[in-house]
């Protein structure tokens, strides 16, 4: 996801607060490490690796999750158009 174009997307149309951004930032990291832990997942081939992955996904579930509550919980509102690019999915 572009940084760029994530900061002029959503920060410019709706003022957020540190501790808001901070979250929807965290957000915006978290799928990406889904993103790569499941491209990781489709390439791993020895089975330490397989577990491994297994691992890092479950972990950046739980990340992106924890986040996600944090947010509902402070009542953050984001367009998940705004986050989501068109070909992914959480």
């Amino acid at each position: 996801m572009n940084k760029k174009k994530f900061g002029e997307g959503i920060f410019s149309r709706i003022k957020y607060t540190k501790e808001q951004r901070t979250i929807i930032e965290g957000l915006e990291f978290a799928m990406q490490e889904l993103k790569d832990a499941r491209e990781f997942f489709q390439m791993a081939h020895n089975p330490d690796l397989i577990d491994y992955a297994i691992y890092r996904e479950a972990a950046a579930q739980a990340k992106y999750m924890y986040l996600l509550n944090e947010a509902k919980n402070k009542n953050i509102k984001v367009n998940a158009y705004l986050l989501i690019e068109s070909d992914e999915v959480v």
